[in-house]
């Protein structure tokens, strides 16, 4: 059974855990667009992300629409906030960078410690627009040979006390399904919840699209293949990229904690390390602890 788990896990074939897990999440093209801005804050790769297509020729250039406004409510100041920036694999990466593959396992090797030390906390991953729920572990069969292949890897759910513990299956699965999904896999945590809807998803790529094939999301005074951060978009691109999304993550977060079956849970809240600055003022009055996992 061992072999059968490791022969469809790493050979990456059509039927594979690791390929079908991407046709669970709708509007998987959306999903591609937004994390390959991800990469792009990351990385730099303005070539690449200039030559993505627009979803229709414009006539001439229109503002992206306001997708989603600063949420009313408010947490309350009692809630305990962990803002956890990370470094995460993206769709267009070819895992050839061994630099960057330590660097993403690393990253999502110590989100899996922070949320082993706060299970019981509700946990929001950037860019997934479903929740992982304990009804999807029970009747989705790929989420549950995932399961089977997480449990593998780390035996008796024990994780390293240390990233240089790791093997190298247990860095090759955190590095594709990322600290949070690996806790829920696990049985660590029951429930990882999305940072944003499917709908204003959808609607902030097509935006993003928009000013990055009209040459509106940086300053034209960046240069190529430099490591982009926030001061390099432009107002609208950074409106974008930045307010709307942590915007929609506000809505998720506020929406979820405020139920009162989850009254007395802390957050954990998992985002691009570019994220860090402006989801602390956002979180301000909780005080919320910050770790930059990609230190």
């Amino acid at each position: 059974n061992r072999k059968r788990l490791e022969k469809v896990y790493t050979e990456g074939e059509e039927n594979s855990p690791r390929n079908k897990l991407s046709n669970l999440v709708p509007d998987r093209l959306s999903q591609k667009q937004f994390e390959a801005i991800d990469e792009l804050i990351l990385n730099g790769n303005l070539e690449k992300a200039r030559e993505l297509p627009p979803e229709e020729k414009q006539d001439k250039e229109v503002a992206p629409k306001a997708v989603a406004q600063q949420s009313e409510k408010k947490l309350s100041p009692d809630v305990k906030v962990t803002i956890l920036g990370q470094r995460h694999k993206t769709d267009n990466y070819d895992g050839s960078d061994k630099i960057k593959n330590e660097e993403i396992s690393k990253s999502q090797f110590l989100i899996l410690k922070e949320i082993e030390k706060n299970p019981n906390a509700l946990v929001f991953l950037e860019s997934h627009t479903e929740d992982y729920t304990p009804e999807l572990l029970l009747n989705n069969k790929t989420i549950k040979l995932l399961s089977e292949i997480a449990k593998m890897f780390f035996p008796e759910g024990k994780i390293p006390e240390d990233y240089s513990q790791l093997t190298n299956m247990q860095k090759e699965f955190l590095r594709e399904y990322g600290g949070a999904l690996t806790a829920y896999f696990m049985g660590v945590i029951d429930t990882v919840h999305r940072s944003i809807s499917p709908s204003n998803c959808k609607e902030i790529d097509l935006a993003t699209k928009e000013l990055i094939s009209t040459g509106r999301l940086l300053k034209s005074s960046v240069p190529i293949d430099t490591l982009i951060t926030r001061k390099d978009f432009t107002e609208e691109g950074e409106d974008v990229v930045f307010t709307q999304r942590e915007n929609c993550l506000e809505q998720e977060v506020v929406q979820v904690a405020n139920q009162p079956e989850n009254k007395g849970k802390d957050v954990i809240v998992i985002y691009g390390a570019a994220h860090i600055e402006t989801l602390k003022e956002r979180y301000k009055a909780n005080n919320p602890t910050i770790v930059d996992t990609t230190k």
